[in-house]
């Protein structure tokens, strides 16, 4: 159980694609110690110096950190809450359920099924189920953080190995991931879809702008273009596997548009911002995970009207606009260093040359190649 519990961080690490049969094998290792009486059995293997102390405890450590959506942290990240766990994971049990019976909340586990623990929500009944309560985890876990809170320097077990900056904003985003994960209701599913994936403001802004052209014709024009492939997939965001690397470096927090070729044309364009990175031995491929960016995308350009480092020319920028179509729902992405608070801004778009008066709102995004802002649109008197 230790050398399969060892590949699944692995491969969370790594994301990669998810070996068959680990949850299968693990669920029935599990079975075996628990019908024989087996699980207070102390493991010998140790690795990292994170290894949980007997059967139930490592179950519980890899099925927890399975449950704390791994694929959209960093390796480190999953490193250091893999070290959390193997100290406190024992806290955290496994019920049985009654027949047809759901639990409130929660994650639940089919020992016969080749799947981690899943939401209590993808189930009508509870039959052949057991119940995942991480209540008594969950209580420490917040103690935890409030100790960081008032003492950033306060020694956690097994954070040892843990920035000292990163430890309160690590257990605390881990709190609120098991809460949503709980009541999450989609799924990724494997898919071998082919796309285009254009990145930088400037390109994606190129892009949105001549979508009805044909595609070979934008592409010229691009700084640079790359074909992938979509792994899995769910509502908010997928897994892409690139054919080539790209010219830049795609780093946590860029944005990229990805859109499918359909007869030459622009179809189904999505717009995302890059979680993670992973390049595989070869050096010739990587896998990006993205988080999708919902609205209706409208390229524009976009200025300062006051006189904080007004730019001598406009940015190229992208509208957002949620399905509500409210004032505050309209968002702006654009290169770094034009975004300060309640700033006045003119917004003009392609197909017209008026100038429309806007205000920044609150900054939802920062890295060193976007900002992602919100924003209200004024009328023109205000201005």
């Amino acid at each position: 159980m230790a050398l399969i519990s060892l590949e699944q961080l692995l491969e969370f690490q790594k994301h990669r694609k998810k070996n068959e049969h680990h949850w299968r094998d693990l669920h029935q290792l599990y079975a075996y110690a628990r019908a024989n009486k087996l699980l207070e059995h102390v493991v010998e293997f140790s690795a990292f110096g994170a290894i949980a102390s007997d059967i139930e405890a490592l179950y519980l450590q890899v099925s927890v950190l399975a449950i704390s959506d791994p694929y959209q942290m960093l390796p480190e990240q999953v490193m250091n809450i893999w070290c959390y766990l193997a100290q406190h994971s024992n806290l955290a049990t496994v019920l049985e359920l009654e027949s047809h019976f759901a639990p409130d909340s929660g994650f639940v586990i089919n020992l016969t099924s080749d799947k981690k623990p899943q939401s209590y929500r993808w189930f009508d009944q509870a039959i052949e189920l057991l119940a995942l309560d991480l209540e008594p985890l969950t209580t420490l876990l917040k103690s935890h953080v409030k100790q960081l809170e008032a003492r950033p320097e306060a020694h956690i077990a097994g954070l040892e190995n843990t920035l000292r900056n990163s430890k309160q904003p690590l257990l605390t985003q881990l709190a609120k991931t098991w809460l949503q994960t709980s009541e999450r209701t989609e799924e990724r599913v494997e898919t071998k879809k082919e796309v285009d994936c254009t990145y930088s403001v400037r390109d994606i802004h190129y892009v949105a702008s001549h979508a009805t052209e044909v595609i070979d014709e934008v592409r010229r024009q691009l700084n640079d273009q790359i074909e992938g492939v979509i792994t899995d997939e769910s509502t908010s965001g997928a897994c892409i596997l690139l054919k080539k690397m790209p010219k830049h470096s795609l780093e946590p927090g860029q944005i990229v548009l990805l859109y499918e070729n359909k007869d030459g044309a622009i179809t189904a364009p999505k717009l995302a911002t890059v979680r993670w990175n992973t390049n595989d031995p070869s050096g010739h491929e990587i896998h990006l995970g993205l988080k999708y960016i919902p609205g209706q995308i409208y390229p524009m350009a976009v200025n300062a009207k006051d006189n904080v480092t007004v730019d001598s020319y406009p940015r190229y920028g992208l509208l957002l606009q949620a399905i509500s179509g409210k004032n505050e729902s309209w968002q702006i992405i654009t290169t770094p260093g034009l975004y300060h608070e309640k700033r006045k801004l003119a917004i003009s778009f392609d197909d017209q040359s008026i100038e429309q008066p806007a205000q920044t709102g609150q900054l939802l995004m920062s890295s060193k190649h976007v900002q992602l802002f919100s924003v209200e649109i004024l009328s023109t008197s205000s201005n």
